[in-house]
């Protein structure tokens, strides 16, 4: 709503990666892309920052999000896995769902800010 309280919904998992809506959205743009030099231009940030977020994805599950090329280096296709546009799909779902409840809530915490 127009309450100016915003919902961003981060999973954070044991070991201390967080999947939040940066990495979820560097994944939609390799996907979109075809290469992560490309999805990190148009994130606007730096190749080895998104590079980082692949890595950390990746290392966090039990199978890779996305299939890089050895060692990652210049503009090398990246696509997304199965997984990967699973992960996608069930990060933006479950998302939807928490912003579709939480109105309520932001109209209650938006009535008792402080202006």
């Amino acid at each position: 709503g127009g309450s100016g309280i915003s919902v961003k919904l981060q999973l954070d998992l044991p070991g201390g990666t967080r999947i939040g809506p940066g990495k979820v959205r560097i994944l939609e743009l390799i996907e979109e892309a075809g290469s992560l030099s490309r999805a990190a231009e148009a994130m606007n940030v730096s190749y080895r920052r998104a590079w980082l977020f692949v890595q950390q994805i990746n290392q966090a599950f039990d199978e890779p999000a996305v299939a890089t090329p050895e060692h990652g280096h210049g503009g090398a296709a990246a696509r997304l896995t199965d997984f990967g546009r699973e992960l996608i799909r069930r990060y933006r779902e479950l998302e939807a769902r928490v912003v579709a409840d939480s109105g309520e809530t932001l109209e209650w915490l938006s009535r008792h800010r402080n202006e």
